[in-house]
């Protein structure tokens, strides 16, 4: 069970010895992992805050005051239409440590299709991999889920030293789940005067 939290203010020793203050509703743990990974994912492209929201395989961003331009938010919005015809089903993702993370990302496409991707990503945000194959509408369901398993386990058998506890999978359910708290936080966000006006 997910514990929501309201937005509050924390304060957190930055390098040069200031504090950075940041409005959170995530766990006082999800702040410390985030700190953790902070200057890995401000190098993909993430927000250099902690995220609005935390579930345990998801996290996401919402678009304070004056960052619709930055580069997690920017053609969002545009691309709202084309994203919601696709439901994300299953995630895998492998982080070899200092070289890259590798993904493996099942959508279903409104016409019943199945979309399989496979993402490489180098931390200096390079795509040296971006691999998609479309299973048509009609496809045995049982049959696409056996070709996608044979591609997770040569994923996970290479020897490329995955990081301890990988692969993170994610699944449909989990995706719901963020979902509805996205909504929860997006509601809060708003109450407390944070996000950015709504662009039509």
């Amino acid at each position: 069970m997910v514990v929501l939290m309201p937005y509050r203010s924390i304060s957190l020793p930055a390098d040069n010895g200031l504090p950075e203050t940041f409005w959170v509703r995530v766990s006082d743990a999800a702040v410390a992992e985030w700190l953790r990974e902070r200057d890995r994912l401000r190098a993909l492209g993430y927000p250099n805050r902690p995220p609005d929201v935390d579930t345990p395989t998801l996290r996401a961003w919402l678009p304070r005051l004056g960052e619709l331009d930055h580069p997690y938010f920017a053609g969002r919005t545009t691309a709202r239409p084309l994203a919601e015809s696709i439901t994300p089903i299953y995630t895998a993702v492998w982080h070899a440590p200092d070289r890259a993370t590798t993904k493996v990302l099942v959508s279903g496409a409104g016409d019943g299709a199945i979309v399989s991707r496979v993402v490489i990503e180098h931390p200096s945000g390079r795509h040296p991999v971006d691999k998609v194959k479309v299973y048509p509408p009609d496809s045995d369901p049982n049959a696409v889920w056996r070709e996608i398993e044979v591609l997770l386990m040569a994923i996970n058998e290479a020897p490329l030293g995955w990081g301890p506890g990988d692969p993170l999978v994610t699944d449909y359910g989990d995706y719901l789940r963020l979902d509805a708290e996205v909504e929860v936080a997006e509601a809060e966000a708003r109450a407390a005067g944070l996000l950015a006006p709504w662009v039509h």
